[in-house]
């Protein structure tokens, strides 16, 4: 038993890690791939580059759609494995295309391509892992199996700033090519084996096969139509959801995007300096996600998700006060209470956007929920931070957004508990929510 569960934990952990770590390493090596894609004469070349990038995050609502209902149709087994293979086969290929000097144009539109299919690979990602988990988890530990898959996806994020920071490091002081920036994306190629490996042997989730055997398989066309019809007849449970999703890519996107962007313009430190604070942000995540998962099976994932809410809107306005003050003890003293109130809502609410709905129609309608809102505001809240403050002239003014923003996870806690019948009320106060028919 030990074993089986220790294998599900790393299909799903394994997998995220490899899927965020090849998703970001695009972004921070924007400007050496710009020299590889872009011929010398042109404008704008980073620009451009990051233009590309952005491009993988529109795709991933349509992978988290498209994943969702292979994860209701064919399995979470199934969906996990397309999805890493996709990812490990485009990044591959990143690595390997020739540059604009061998195909001229036609490198960047294959370029284009492959970023197309990593954003869209990673969108099946996510949302799949947490209800992997969940499924095979019991009602005791569920918030912290859970917890991993987010835990996971921090791993990534943080192993691939120490690839490009060691990259950097390494190329500064022995002037090799910049061409060299394929190597980075090559080292992921074991983990991506690795991650096949692991998720063609692991055993499918016990739920999901109950769940086909009591039910009659029904098209692609049919499990999309029954989500979205069972989205709209819950109104109450659908914006609590979609509130929950926004609110966590959201003050997530302006802890460790934007606030290296603020300290740096801000404060004066160095882009340098400010990437070891967003380093220690996200090291402090992965601290606090476990412990946080192990919290909301013992409170349960309503209250730790209220309180969360609750610690950000009071903190929001202190958080980018002490920032202002541009020493190092406000500054990590800020993102350690940032950080820990984020991982606990993060994973409560994750968790429980998984549980709480149908088996049938689980992970196509988190997927249609997490994709709708991290499609619209998980990469637009650092431009919207930087323009309150150009309109305010305040530095502080993006403290007003985190609190609105932090409001969405209380109203959503009210949404969600008002649909509730008077029978889970026991369920709210004690223990995690049992999945809603």
């Amino acid at each position: 038993m030990f074993k089986i569960r220790k294998s599900i934990v790393l299909a799903s952990t394994v997998g995220s890690i490899i899927e965020i770590y090849d998703l970001f390493l695009f972004g921070l090596l924007s400007s050496f791939i710009a020299t590889s894609f872009f011929p010398e004469s042109a404008s704008n070349t980073l620009i451009k580059t990051l233009l590309i990038f952005s491009i993988g995050y529109i795709a991933r609502p349509l992978g988290s759609i498209t994943f969702g209902v292979i994860s209701d149709y064919y399995g979470r087994k199934r969906s996990l494995y397309i999805s890493i293979l996709l990812m490990g086969i485009s990044t591959l290929m990143i690595a390997l295309l020739p540059g604009y000097n061998t195909l001229g144009n036609l490198s960047i539109a294959l370029l284009v391509t492959l970023r197309v299919i990593q954003g869209f690979s990673a969108g099946g990602e996510y949302t799949n892992a947490i209800t992997f988990l969940v499924e095979h988890s019991n009602q005791a530990d569920r918030g912290f199996l859970g917890s991993l898959a987010t835990m996971g996806t921090n791993t990534g994020a943080l192993l691939a700033i120490a690839a490009t920071t060691v990259f950097l490091y390494l190329q500064s002081r022995y002037h090799f090519s910049q061409e060299y920036w394929r190597v980075l994306f090559l080292l992921s190629v074991p983990g991506t084996f690795l991650g096949l490996y692991i998720r063609k042997h692991v055993p499918e989730s016990i739920e999901f096969i109950k769940c086909s055997l009591s039910t009659n398989k029904t098209s692609f066309w049919v499990i999309a139509k029954s989500c979205v019809c069972n989205v709209i007849s819950n109104p109450k449970r659908s914006l609590a959801l979609l509130f929950f999703t926004i609110q966590g890519v959201s003050v997530t996107s302006i802890l460790l995007v934007y606030t290296p962007i603020f300290l740096t313009k801000t404060t004066g430190f160095s882009a340098a300096h400010a990437q070891t604070f967003n380093l220690f942000s996200i090291i402090t995540l992965i601290l606090v996600i476990p412990l946080a998962g192990k919290l909301s099976d013992k409170w349960g994932r309503m209250r730790l998700t209220a309180l969360s809410s609750i610690g950000l809107f009071a903190i929001s306005l202190v958080y980018f006060a002490l920032l202002n003050q541009g020493t190092q003890t406000s500054i990590l003293t800020a993102l350690i209470i940032a950080s820990a109130l984020t991982a606990g809502f993060a994973v409560s609410a994750s968790v429980l956007i998984v549980e709480i709905l149908p088996i049938s129609i689980r992970a196509t309608s988190a997927a249609l929920i997490y994709g709708a809102g991290a499609a619209i505001f998980g990469s637009s809240m650092p431009l919207f931070s930087e323009l309150i403050v150009k309109l305010t002239k305040n530095p502080v003014a993006p403290g007003y957004l985190m609190s609105c923003l932090s409001c969405l996870g209380i109203i959503g806690f009210v949404l969600l508990r008002s649909y509730l019948n008077p029978k889970n009320s026991k369920v709210i106060h004690n223990q995690a929510l049992q999945p809603q028919a």
